[in-house]
């Protein structure tokens, strides 16, 4: 059950950066929110720094033209009732192909 909570929430994610709309990601987050990638980890507890990490990762779609953003749970586990922590891989495609590698794993 995590991982299909964890898949939609990736979809409605992935759709605010689609449509450049902030408002609709933060109300999808609760802070603090943790993200780790193979080259850092960025911990986000205010809304100043995650409209900066959203409009920092917006900018990178933005300059690949990117049309997509694909995002497949990989797994994910309940922390506590209502938190859930996963993985998951990126997909960034402009037009349904794929234009840098995939980004992020198990």
């Amino acid at each position: 059950m995590a991982i299909q909570i964890f898949q939609k929430w990736l979809d409605d994610a992935s759709r605010t950066f689609i449509a450049s709309q902030f408002n609709a990601y933060r109300s999808l987050v609760q802070l603090p929110i943790e993200m780790t990638s193979d080259h850092s980890t960025v911990v986000m507890t205010n809304d100043t720094m995650l409209r900066q990490v959203f409009y920092q990762y917006l900018n990178l779609l933005k300059s690949q033209r990117a049309t997509d953003l694909i995002r497949t749970a990989l797994n994910a586990t309940y922390l506590s009732d209502d938190v859930i922590t996963g993985n998951y891989q990126t997909d960034i495609l402009r037009q349904s192909t794929r234009i840098m590698p995939p980004i992020g794993r198990a």
